[in-house]
């Protein structure tokens, strides 16, 4: 990587342009919360976000929540062990 750089130094002066050194890439430490946690995702139409957003607003739950005790009632469904546990404890109904 330091030989693009320098490279891009040598074109940029032999093109009578500066160009300010690029910053070694810097590694941040993980936090508790980055090394237990995985982001489990998918694209549904606009009207699944809106439904969501209803219930979020009449069980004043989070959608963290909600979708963690959907994933609970599928693991059961299937029989498998309930792998969410709650632990945002924000109002509950």
């Amino acid at each position: 990587m330091k030989k693009h750089s320098a490279l891009k130094q040598s074109l940029s002066a032999a093109a009578g342009k500066p160009v300010p050194l690029e910053p070694n890439p810097t590694v941040l430490p993980k936090t508790k919360q980055q090394s237990k946690d995985v982001l489990v995702g998918a694209f549904y139409a606009p009207e699944v976000r809106k439904a969501l957003r209803f219930i979020e607003a009449e069980s004043g739950l989070t959608l963290k929540q909600l979708l963690g005790r959907a994933i609970n009632q599928l693991a059961v469904e299937y029989g498998k062990p309930e792998p969410y546990t709650d632990t945002d404890h924000r109002s509950q109904n």
